[in-house]
């Protein structure tokens, strides 16, 4: 297996998730001896998809509460409506980002909507801060409790924007009703507020129905206060975190990554998931295109497991009674 093959098989897994938690119809998987068939059948398969689509890509600007907010549509083409998986990048990232795991998911049958208001993407590394090489207090201002809640009702505005447009061209193979909400690092932390986590300062907001589950790709935790118990218990919707033992940060915000698997282990058990990887930096799960070297070992040490892993949580989803004993 190449490193391309790689990538793209631990993106393949991840959709397996979506698909475990959007509902019904030839994207969903069920509790009963019809779906044990299907995931035995994505077993054998490696959880390859029936098909890989073709894709097409579209990039606008919209305005949400008088902001600029970059977005990119990566969709399958032709005709059908497609569920929606709405991705939020990183800290310093454009929009453009996270292009192995987009293109993975809008390869297997999913339109992938990236969403980066202008002011998170790469301008802050023109910022004076950034010319000073003060990369801790720039992560630091954008990780603040103000800086969430001002992310949080952006995205909300981005939903409310999402069903003004959905006639037109650009959104007309979406299926806005099964959606699921994939971050990463700073897009995590905001995702999470989608999920139900409680932070003090952020108001909470009612998502819209269609929210059917949460990703975590380098999820965040602020160890500074008290009660990380009370924050996580109203998150009932299904939620994976991805991380690794190598997850900290370049800007020093992060530095052990045990952190990460602080809301899966404080989240209220039941529809909860942690996919550690071995061998997997930062970068690699941020969903660059071309990850380091490092992958390979990753790829060969977490492969049985998160096959087994992704079997267990297509199913369980929908309410199987077996799940494993053992984390992996």
């Amino acid at each position: 297996m190449n490193l391309r093959q790689a990538t793209a098989a631990l993106c393949a897994l991840v959709v397996v998730a979506l698909a475990a938690c959007a509902g019904s119809g030839p994207h969903a998987f069920g509790g009963d001896a019809a779906s044990d068939a299907v995931v035995e059948r994505h077993v054998k398969r490696g959880y390859a998809p029936d098909r890989a689509y073709a894709t097409t890509d579209a990039r606008e600007t919209w305005t949400v509460d008088g902001e600029p907010i970059e977005v990119s549509l990566l969709a399958p083409s032709g005709d059908g409506r497609y569920p929606l998986v709405v991705f939020l990048p990183g800290l310093g990232d454009t929009a453009e980002s996270g292009l192995a795991w987009r293109k993975a998911w809008a390869e297997a049958g999913y339109a992938v909507l990236a969403v980066q208001p202008a002011s998170e993407g790469n301008a802050i590394w023109k910022s004076e801060q950034a010319r000073l090489g003060d990369f801790s207090a720039i992560a630091r201002a954008h990780f603040s409790a103000m800086s969430l809640a001002r992310r949080a009702r952006l995205l909300d505005g981005v939903f409310a924007e999402l069903s003004r447009r959905a006639s037109s061209a650009t959104l007309a193979h979406v299926d806005a009703s099964r959606i699921a909400v994939a971050g990463f690092d700073l897009g995590a932390q905001t995702a999470m507020i989608v999920a139900g986590q409680s932070i003090d300062g952020v108001s909470a907001i009612r998502w819209p129905a269609s929210v059917k589950s949460v990703i975590a790709l380098s999820p965040y935790a602020d160890f500074s206060g008290m009660g990380l118990a009370a924050d996580f218990r109203e998150i009932r919707m299904p939620v994976l975190g991805v991380t690794s033992g190598e997850d900290t940060d370049a800007y020093g915000l992060v530095t052990s990554a045990s952190v990460r698997r602080a809301p899966f282990q404080y989240m209220p058990p039941g529809r909860k998931y942690l996919l550690v990887l071995a061998g997997a930096p930062h970068s690699l799960i941020s969903g660059r295109e071309s990850p380091h070297v490092t992958w390979r070992t990753a790829w060969k040490m977490s492969s049985p497991f998160t096959k087994r892993f992704f079997v267990r949580c297509s199913v369980a989803v929908f309410g199987a009674e077996e799940w494993p004993k053992k984390t992996y």
